[in-house]
């Protein structure tokens, strides 16, 4: 598949860089240590018995002093943040519009968990802080003849808060942000954007930003494990059931 395809490209290009900058770091260590070995022979009057020693042991000091400050670069966290649709609702008796992102979180540095997510919506020269939610239950979404029941731990935000996302996993979910008022309007028009952000253990940020598209979504996107089901069409040709006010 395409996805994994460029996920393992990826792997494989973060495992060659890494044997990489071990070679050059070997490489640049003895050539200090040659240096120091030119230097200490022709400007000291050091024994030769103990020049071979010195200038290999500071070949073998460069060396490490590299090998650290390069595993200090690969064990900082580091993710790819994504943002690909968007399902909404007005709910008339809260007066607030409710937005379910689909995203992804994708690990490419040491192994961390996610914090501080925020998300502002954006109109024009308008930006509002959205509230963030969480489930209480589960929240039934509809589109077309499909439906979608979200819990509080289908949330990527709660997926990755407390499970520590290892380098090269990818984690799928939904984020759940509201604003207040009816914005039927504006989406409809196309008017906003969605920019969500969040923090990795070490507060690095991430952000991504939904650009609402034109084209309708004709079916809901799935992500992986979420809990989906059919609604089941009424045959035309069947009596219509009877109701009773007893």
């Amino acid at each position: 598949m395409p996805k994994f395809q460029k996920l393992r490209d990826t792997l494989d290009w973060i495992i060659r860089l890494q044997g990489a900058y071990a070679i050059l770091a070997t490489i640049l260590a003895g050539s200090i240590g040659t240096a120091v070995k030119a230097i200490l022979s022709y400007y000291t009057r050091i024994p030769s018995l103990w020049i071979t020693p010195i200038w290999m042991s500071s070949g073998a000091l460069v060396l490490a002093l590299l090998l650290l400050l390069a595993r200090g670069a690969l064990d900082r966290p580091a993710f790819v943040f994504h943002l690909d649709n968007i399902i909404w609702k007005y709910d008339e008796a809260k007066d607030i519009t409710i937005f379910f992102l689909g995203a992804r979180v994708l690990s490419v540095g040491a192994p961390s968990i996610t914090q501080s997510w925020t998300a502002v919506y954006t109109v024009g020269a308008t930006v509002e802080t959205m509230k963030p939610f969480y489930i209480v239950g589960s929240y039934v979404l509809t589109l077309g003849d499909e439906q979608i029941i979200i819990e509080n731990e289908d949330l990527l935000n709660v997926k990755t808060a407390e499970a520590v996302v290892e380098k090269g996993r990818a984690v799928y979910g939904r984020l759940l942000f509201t604003v207040p008022g009816n914005r039927v309007a504006q989406i409809n028009a196309l008017q906003y954007r969605i920019e969500v952000s969040f923090d990795d253990y070490l507060s690095k940020s991430y952000s991504a930003t939904y650009i609402p598209s034109p084209t309708p979504l004709s079916s809901l996107t799935r992500h992986p494990y979420e809990k989906t089901r059919f609604l089941m069409k009424e045959d035309p040709n069947l009596p219509a059931p009877t109701t009773s006010t007893e």
